[in-house]
């Protein structure tokens, strides 16, 4: 142990008699122990004179000092006890840390151990997976000459298989030909055999068109197109309207025999009734729609007042209707194939019929494919209202009607023009603005049914 360094304990121990025991501790620890000097002490008694005095201080220092020893010893004995627990608790703790060495050590050997039996596996898997892959290469390399010998083989088959893909592309063209040549046939037919102008209420000659007509009087035509004229006349005291079509022109020709065509076959309400038809003149006698056309009304032409949006709505509905008895018509559904408010007229009650058959088709079930369509390469229909999927198959169906409706529906709430109207309605229901772009002439429309109407004409 150090010596103290203190002042205080040096001073302590300059000014502490030399026969003193010192013990200096600092924190419960003991710092420094200064043992006796007796041979100080015995050299002071006999300098001493005797007296009597003396001698009782003598005796006095002779009691004391057994005790002071026992005192030294007694420190000693247990300074030796505190080293020996020392010695314990290391021992012990070497004790320890070998035990945990060896399970630690003993762990180590079993996971050695371990690893040598799954490399010992490993290597015997290896060893029977060279086998497998040297097996598996002969296996391979006999598969290999075997499909040799198949793609030979396979090479002819193609080479058979294109042959017959085109034979019987060839077979095919020709049936598909064979078949639309006979729908032809079958079609013409149906046109121009007698019960079509039979099934009608009347057949008019040329006279009869002429007095009711006034001689043909522009006074009383009421339409003109490429077709031809149409013309207001009195026949067999019923106001009629009374088409003449161009004799020169093929159309004109083939729009006659469509629309009798057709019309000898469906009655419906909003369907325009043909009255008869004039084989000589090349006229069809309709019933006479006093409101005109819708696409007129929508323009306000002459100064007719606005429709009200109770009729817009009831003249959507209509058309639909006429539209589904057209479709689902047996034995076969009718196209109309040029669907626009100038086609649908209005009579007396604002009730709206379609007209102008001139280029529906009756549509002839495909033996090929069960489906139902008409194909042509010359669209005739309004641009503006036709199903672009029209213009990349050349095919007339029921969506072809069911687009232009859908247009139809839009220039009904808007009364704007075809072009584009369906992208500027689509904007405005994005935008939560429907209001900003409905025919507000029409009166003041009801918003959710008129956003339900335009979501359907968009879709459609």
């Amino acid at each position: 142990m150090k010596a103290p360094q203190s002042k205080t304990a040096l001073s302590v121990m300059q000014k502490a008699h030399s026969h003193c025991n010192m013990w200096f501790i600092c924190k419960g620890k003991l710092m420094f122990f200064r043992e006796a000097n007796y041979c100080l002490l015995t050299k002071s008694r006999s300098a001493r004179p005797t007296c009597g005095v003396g001698n009782r201080k003598m005796d006095l220092r002779s009691l004391l000092q057994p005790n002071l020893e026992a005192k030294r010893l007694e420190y000693m004995y247990t300074k030796d006890i505190e080293i020996r627990k020392e010695i314990e608790a290391e021992i012990s703790q070497q004790r320890e840390e070998t035990e945990t060495l060896k399970k630690a050590t003993l762990m180590l050997q079993n996971e050695l151990d371990w690893y040598r039996y799954q490399w010992n596996k490993n290597a015997n898997a290896l060893q029977q997976a060279s086998k497998q892959k040297r097996l598996l290469e002969h296996r391979i390399s006999e598969l290999d000459s075997v499909a040799s010998h198949l793609g030979e083989s396979m090479r002819a088959s193609d080479s058979l298989v294109l042959s017959l893909k085109l034979e019987y592309s060839k077979v095919k063209r020709e049936r598909d030909d064979a078949v639309k040549e006979a729908r032809d046939m079958r079609m013409e037919k149906e046109l121009t055999e007698p019960r079509a102008y039979g099934a009608m209420s009347s057949e008019f000659s040329l006279a009869e068109l002429e007095q009711a007509t006034q001689a043909f009087s522009s006074s009383l035509n009421i339409g003109e197109g490429g077709f031809g004229s149409v013309y207001k006349g009195l026949l067999r005291s019923t106001t009629v309207a009374i088409k003449i079509l161009n004799t020169e022109s093929l159309r004109a020709q083939s729009q006659f025999k469509q629309e009798v065509a057709i019309l000898s076959r469906v009655r419906h309400p909003n369907l325009v009734t043909l009255i008869g038809a004039s084989p000589e003149a090349s006229a069809l006698v309709y019933e006479f729609l006093p409101n005109g056309s819708l696409e007129d009304r929508l323009n306000c032409v002459n100064s007719t007042l606005p429709l009200s949006w109770q009729v817009r709505i009831q003249i959507i509905a209509e058309v639909c209707s006429a539209l589904i008895f057209l479709h689902k018509h047996k034995p076969h559904p009718v196209v109309h194939g040029d669907l626009k408010p100038g086609n649908i007229l209005l009579d007396a009650n604002l009730v709206s019929k379609l007209s102008d058959f001139g280029i529906s088709r009756l549509l002839l079930e495909s033996s090929a494919t069960g489906s139902e369509a008409h194909f042509t390469t010359q669209p005739m229909g309004t641009p503006a209202y036709m199903d672009p999927e029209f213009f990349g198959t050349g095919e007339l169906t029921p969506q072809s009607d069911t687009y232009s409706f859908g247009i139809t529906i839009l220039r009904l709430l808007t009364g704007r023009a075809p072009l584009r109207l369906a992208r500027v309605v689509q904007q405005a229901v994005s935008d939560n603005d429907l209001r900003s772009v409905l025919d507000h002439s029409a009166g003041e429309w009801p918003l959710a049914q008129a956003e339900q109407l335009a979501r359907i004409g968009l879709r459609l």
